[in-house]
């Protein structure tokens, strides 16, 4: 199974945002795109032509997304015996307001299952603000008092998941999903069956190379500065 060399790297910076990137090396003429359009709204803004300038590395950092975009694709998923997999849906945001940056890049896809048509999304995401609501989510079902008061509904049941280092929960909503989140430092992974059951959502789970994906994490995090 071919592999992108996708991260996931944790920065703290302005406001506690957590970034990921891509650490595969891009091919040259992707890497010479970026610099000429970094070149070029350097010397438009040197010349006062301050809007110019902006479009340029908008358009630079556009030219990156799409690279992280391919990177996180690769880690969807492989397609089970008797699903077929639907187009894959990728989307990047960038964003700045006052002192705070942010960005996240996502792609999703969907399967189908031939003999029934069940169908079962599949989304991977390095969005900061996923990963902190459900890892504070983890910690509250973590809690066994929590965790039974939640459950007292029968129709709708919560596990806990902890697959090292990935934490995550499903939940089952009778006649209605089952849903896995999982989570690790910079990127969420989610599963979810419509009409389906956990059994389901673990098939999904085995076929995507989650120990491959934190171990990249692992080998590409950087150590804190002193």
């Amino acid at each position: 199974m071919k592999r992108w060399a996708v991260i996931v790297v944790v920065v703290a910076v302005a406001g506690g945002t957590v970034w990921a990137d891509d650490v595969k090396k891009p091919e040259a003429k992707t890497v010479t795109e970026v610099k000429d359009l970094a070149t070029a709204g350097t010397k438009a803004f040197e010349a006062g032509k301050a809007s110019e300038a902006i479009d340029l590395f908008q358009k630079a950092v556009l030219v990156m997304q799409r690279f992280l975009e391919k990177g996180l694709a690769d880690f969807l998923p492989e397609t089970p015996d008797g699903w077929t997999k639907g187009k894959i849906d990728k989307q990047s945001m960038s964003h700045a307001s006052g002192p705070y940056t942010g960005r996240w890049t996502q792609v999703q896809c969907v399967y189908t299952r031939t003999k029934d048509g069940l169908k079962v999304e599949a989304t991977l995401s390095n969005s900061p603000s996923l990963v902190q609501m459900h890892e504070a989510l983890w910690r509250t079902y973590s809690n066994p008092m929590m965790l039974k008061m939640m459950n007292q509904d029968p129709s709708s049941q919560i596990a806990l998941i902890n697959r090292d280092p990935w934490k995550g929960f499903s939940q089952v909503v009778k006649d209605k999903s089952a849903e896995a989140k999982l989570f690790i430092p910079g990127c969420f992974f989610n599963i979810e069956a419509r009409k389906g059951t956990l059994d389901v959502v673990n098939l999904f789970i085995k076929q995507t190379d989650l120990k491959g994906l934190a171990a990249t994490a692992k080998e590409t995090t950087p150590k804190p500065t002193p």
